[in-house]
């Protein structure tokens, strides 16, 4: 499962289908030999119970990959997603043609999504902060020079917090598009996790003293190299 850092205004939306490349792994059963494309070509898929994965890969890309038995290379169907193919971002039907999809079929189904939340934690996460800095040297001639400036340092901070676990159920029927009969059905999960931060203190970085307050907090005069 993946761990996503959230702020609490991102805890009010919904998780997108296709937001971070999701992927649905699970079965499709072919129920009758299936001539799809590939990325280059065609192949023949025949009749079987197969492990698949549907993946994601942007909000106009997807692809299906099932590992038939007995084959070197498992066919990858890409399936095209135009602006108006209808995709869910939380629950919905899905309803794509084949022409839509450039694929040889069409796609009927639909996503359910559930959530729930852990209890409230505390605990700790990196964060980063414009610090102030100033470097000092001699010159070649033996002057001292010195410059100041701003530069982004790696801290810590306190949070308050949640986990949200999410599984989402994909379950698609894949049709001939003429006669609409079911030549395959696809049924895959995807769990998620995602963290919502509620609280967080300012960033701490480590040899600024007094400076957990960004900018706001006054110049902290730090040397680096020969101080004067």
């Amino acid at each position: 499962m993946t761990i996503l850092n959230k702020t609490l205004l991102a805890s009010v939306a919904v998780f997108a289908l296709v937001g971070c490349k999701t992927e649905f792994h699970g079965k499709t059963v072919v129920n009758e030999k299936m001539t799809v494309k590939l990325k280059r070509g065609t192949t023949v898929i025949p009749p079987g119970n197969f492990s698949s994965t549907l993946k994601f890969k942007s909000k106009k890309k997807a692809e299906l990959e099932i590992r038939t038995v007995g084959k070197k290379n498992n066919p990858e169907l890409p399936i095209a997603i135009p602006k108006y193919a209808q995709v869910p971002d939380y629950n919905g039907p899905i309803s794509w043609k084949a022409n839509e999809i450039e694929q040889t079929f069409d796609v009927e189904g639909s996503l359910n999504t559930q959530a729930r939340n852990s209890e409230r934690r505390r605990g700790t996460e990196s964060c980063q902060e414009q610090v102030p800095y100033r470097d000092c040297y001699y010159d070649q001639h033996g002057r001292p020079v010195c410059r100041t400036g701003w530069r982004t340092e790696t801290g810590w901070r306190d949070i308050e917090y949640y986990d949200r676990y999410i599984e989402q159920t994909l379950a698609l029927s894949l049709l001939e598009p003429k006669s609409r009969r079911p030549m395959a059905n696809l049924n895959g999960k995807n769990n998620e996790t995602q963290r919502v931060v509620t609280w967080s203190s300012h960033c701490r970085v480590h040899g600024y003293p007094g400076y957990p307050y960004g900018r706001g907090g006054g110049y902290a005069e730090i040397g680096v190299g020969v101080g004067f």
